[in-house]
């Protein structure tokens, strides 16, 4: 029980940090300065990004369902 706990939190917090990152790679990409945004934007920044690109690989990476 308190293994699968332990579980879900560190992935929950991967993502977390995963999102983050895309974001402030996104920020880097479009030249925006990093000190003028707070988390939640980068977040926002790193969602919207992620979202992009899923969208992005969609038109090469077909997904068949039988």
């Amino acid at each position: 029980m308190i293994l699968n706990t332990l579980i879900f939190i560190s992935i929950y917090y991967l993502i977390l940090l995963s999102t983050l990152g895309f974001g402030f790679l996104f920020a880097l990409l479009i030249r925006i300065k990093k000190y003028n945004f707070s988390l939640g934007i980068i977040g926002l920044l790193g969602f919207s990004f992620l979202t992009f690109f899923s969208y992005l690989t969609n038109f090469f990476f077909f997904e068949v369902i039988y």
